[in-house]
């Protein structure tokens, strides 16, 4: 769902009116993993956890094909980001090579009616690095395009941090992000909690 939020982000141009500090423009999402299916709910807070549910997304998410070391899902969300109500609609192939994970995403974030949206591509790949049996670091990249405005560019992101299973049903993801050519290249923070039953 990080490309989700990523695109349903950069479609309204809130990267570039983002807050003009570090860490000020955080987020914080809670997943729900059962079988092919993943519920997933995010919201933006400031560096003082103000803000929560002000800017937020809620969505899902289903595997719907497999074969060899590709996943292809469907998922579909509604957000407010920036005061704009969004409705998002997507499919994502994701292909893993051992540690390596490659993702093409490409989600159609509509504002107010499914006539006034636009296609978002987005490419990303992680790469993670396994410590021990139940903590793996990891680093990645990702790239958004608007292919309804002649694939201008809406900039993309790096992340670095840690995945810890907690228990075989629970795990945390913290990570840090920087975005990159946006008018708002400020570092933020990412806390994600996973249930998986």
């Amino acid at each position: 769902m990080k490309t989700l939020i990523l695109a349903a982000v950069a479609a309204v141009g809130f990267a570039s009116t983002a807050s003009a500090a570090d860490f000020d423009s955080n987020v914080l999402t809670t997943t729900v993993e059962t079988g092919i299916l993943e519920f997933s709910a995010s919201t933006g807070v400031d560096s003082n956890l103000n803000g929560f549910g002000d800017d937020f997304m809620v969505g899902a998410k289903a595997t719907v094909l497999s074969f060899g070391d590709a996943d292809v899902a469907v998922y579909g969300a509604i957000a407010e980001v920036a005061g704009d109500e969004l409705s998002v609609l997507g499919a994502e192939v994701v292909m893993t090579y051992g540690a390596l994970e490659l993702t093409g995403d490409a989600a159609y974030v509509m504002v107010d009616d499914f006539e006034n949206g636009e296609l978002v591509l987005t490419p990303s790949a992680e790469f993670t690095i396994p410590v021990a049996y139940d903590l793996d670091l990891f680093v990645g990249a990702g790239y958004s395009w608007n292919a309804t405005d002649d694939f201008a560019k809406l900039g993309g992101y790096g992340e670095v941090g840690v995945d810890v299973m907690i228990t075989e049903t629970l795990s945390i993801r913290p990570s840090v992000v920087m975005p990159f050519d946006t008018d708002n290249d400020d570092l933020s923070a990412a806390m994600e909690v996973t249930f998986s039953f």
